[in-house]
């Protein structure tokens, strides 16, 4: 210590307020000297911090008169070690690498440089405060093993502060590096911090954030980065940026419901992964999605993303949630009828505002009072893909405004429920193999008449289509039920494409039962409403037990609206083919069928075409 700072020292150990102009300008002096020599200190202490420290050891010390580094400053308990520094520096700046104690004691610490505890453990004790030049930051265990203690209460917070003009951003914040893993933060206010970062950036590990408080920031508040986690309650933010903080995917399920975060901010989750089972709470404002969120554990093992009841999840264009894709992974969203899980656009909000969600052929998914809303941008996606062999249950569901709710891709894929799902604003409701169609529930709800789309299939087991009133069931290619048998409720229709057609027993032994009514007969018609443009119904010999009661067909070509090849068995009541270019019924002297009711329509040639048989 030269001999300036030593009248400096003893000035304010028997005048401290008299000298505290004097004391920050030494401060500053010796905060440059050490940098300019590569030797960071923390501040010189007062004449007893001297006393205490005399007879000591010097080596490894940041404030002349601490002690050398203890090995619990890495970890272990939270209360400061007994060798710890307590002495009230009159400033801070500088490498510190002693334990070291602030208590309320000590009044208002200035900082007035970057100043960092490397290998050591640095406790602010109730009513705290520490003030911060323009443009210094504090950072904890970037080098070296070290932990942050804050032990603020309610009633006598921590508080750092800034010593310059009280505006934004005016000084850079605190980082806890990946070496302060396990620091605890009680009753912290942080003030007017965060220009280019976060007010507070975590990349520890398991670090408390309990009843802190971040105000005055420029624009993030509170970061968790690279692999940091935290457990974060009862805390506030306020007078923040829009995005008020900022988590990796593993680290939002850290921050629990109880927050205050401002109206109308939001919490961003960045690109990354779930390897382990994590919650994503309802914390009071939006998550914001802003790139691929994927689920997955290691290789055997299963990670689950659960949403709690009432989360509010906004994807920006390219925000999405991708399930089991390269490893086992699930998704579990089960909201309630008063607390319903929100799924939806954060800028566009139209349809196809968002990618949409997606179950990959390792991942299971269930969904419960979800609403889905303006998403659904890929029509081979849809809001809500499931892919290969994925298996997925939807229930008490909403899709809102989606340009296309959801899509089964691949025929592995297993729709385990799928009932009293409502689709609005949405006019593709579902795309997907003709099979997924015996999944679907008959509690459904279409508004707009949307349309269910049904792909060229072979069905092979038994299967019920449930009527999905309000629906337009479209089929797209050519149905084959070979083996097993479908059964299709009253009231169905089933718009057929060009060159469309159903065929019943070509390969093995199979039936169709279509249990039509009088006053909800089922509908087979043509997409376009012309002569001959889909090829009707076909019996080859394997189909067995075949019924059709009350069947109006419409638009059939080919060489009849229903034709029984080989010897196939069918039961007819009630068929009328309208507006078709060949006979209602046509069948083969080996076929066994019996008829009543069959007529030709609106031009319809004929209503049967019997064979002559010796």
């Amino acid at each position: 210590m030269n001999s300036r700072s030593l009248r400096v020292a003893l000035a304010c150990a028997l005048l401290p307020l008299g000298c505290k102009e004097e004391a920050k300008k030494e401060a500053a002096e010796a905060g440059a000297e050490a940098e300019a020599g590569g030797e960071a200190k923390a501040a010189e202490g007062g004449a007893a911090e001297g006393k205490a420290a005399e007879g000591k050891a010097a080596e490894g010390k940041a404030a002349e008169g601490g002690d050398a580094p203890s090995d619990s400053a890495a970890g272990g308990a939270v209360a400061a070690s007994p060798d710890a520094v307590r002495s009230c520096p009159q400033s801070l700046s500088g490498k510190d690498t002693v334990d070291r104690v602030i208590a309320k004691a000590c009044g208002v610490v200035p900082v007035t440089g970057n100043y960092s505890v490397e290998g050591a453990t640095l406790t602010l004790e109730a009513g705290a405060s520490l003030a911060f030049a323009e443009g210094a930051k504090m950072t904890v265990g970037r080098a070296e093993p070290a932990k942050l203690i804050v032990q603020g209460t309610s009633a006598d917070p921590v508080t750092l502060t800034t010593s310059a003009d009280r505006v934004p951003g005016v000084w850079k914040g605190v980082v806890l590096g990946d070496k302060a893993s396990r620091s605890s933060l009680e009753g912290l206010v942080i003030e007017h911090a965060g220009d280019d970062q976060a007010a507070l950036q975590v990349e520890a590990q398991d670090v408390t954030i309990a009843g802190c408080t971040v105000r005055g920031a420029k624009g993030l508040g509170i970061e968790i980065a690279r692999e940091g986690s935290v457990t974060m309650v009862g805390s506030t933010l306020e007078k923040v940026g829009p995005v008020a903080m900022r988590v990796t995917p593993r680290a939002a399920g850290g921050v629990q419901p109880g927050n205050v975060f401002p109206a109308d901010s939001r919490v961003q989750i960045v690109n990354g992964r779930v390897d382990a089972d994590t919650t994503w709470a309802a914390i009071g404002t939006p998550w914001l999605l802003t790139g691929r969120v994927q689920v997955h554990g290691e290789a055997g093992q299963r990670a689950t993303l659960t949403l709690g009841a009432g989360a509010e999840l906004r994807f920006d264009g390219d925000g999405t949630i991708e399930v089991g894709y390269y490893e086992q992974g699930g998704l579990v969203a089960e909201g309630s009828t008063s607390a319903p899980i929100v799924l939806a656009a954060h800028e566009r909000q139209e349809p196809g505002g968002w990618a949409g969600l997606k179950i990959h052929g390792k991942g299971e998914a269930r969904f419960a009072h979800v609403r889905f809303v303006n998403g659904g941008r890929k029509d081979k996606e849809g809001v809500l893909l499931i892919d290969d062999a994925a298996r997925v249950s939807l229930t008490d569901s909403t899709f809102q405004d989606d340009a296309v709710g959801v899509v089964v891709r691949g025929k592995k894929a297993e729709l385990e429920a799928f009932d009293r799902v409502t689709f609005a604003g949405t006019p593709v409701a579902l795309r997907g193999a003709a099979r997924v169609l015996g999944a679907l529930g008959g509690d459904n709800h279409y508004e707009g008449e949307p349309v269910i789309v049904a792909e060229s299939d072979k069905i092979d087991a038994d299967s019920t289509w449930r009527t999905q009133v309000g629906a337009k069931v479209q089929l797209d290619g050519r149905l084959q039920i070979s083996g097993g048998r479908l059964v299709i409720e009253a009231g169905y229709v089933v718009a057929v494409e060009d060159g469309g057609e159903v065929q019943v027993g070509y390969y093995d032994v199979a039936g169709l039962e279509l249990r039509g009514t009088a006053e909800e007969p089922i509908e087979f018609v043509g997409q376009r409403d012309e002569p001959g443009t889909w090829g009707g119904l076909v019996f080859y010999a394997k189909a067995k037990g075949n019924v059709l009661d009350n069947v109006v067909l419409r638009n059939v070509g080919g060489q009849a609206g229903v034709r029984v090849d080989g010897e196939a068995e069918l039961q007819v009541d009630t068929l009328r083919c309208a507006n078709c270019s060949t006979p209602t019924l046509k069948w083969t002297c080996k076929g066994t069928v019996e008829h009543t009711g069959v007529e030709a329509a609106e031009g319809t040639p004929a209503a049967l075409e019997a064979p002559e048989c010796k």
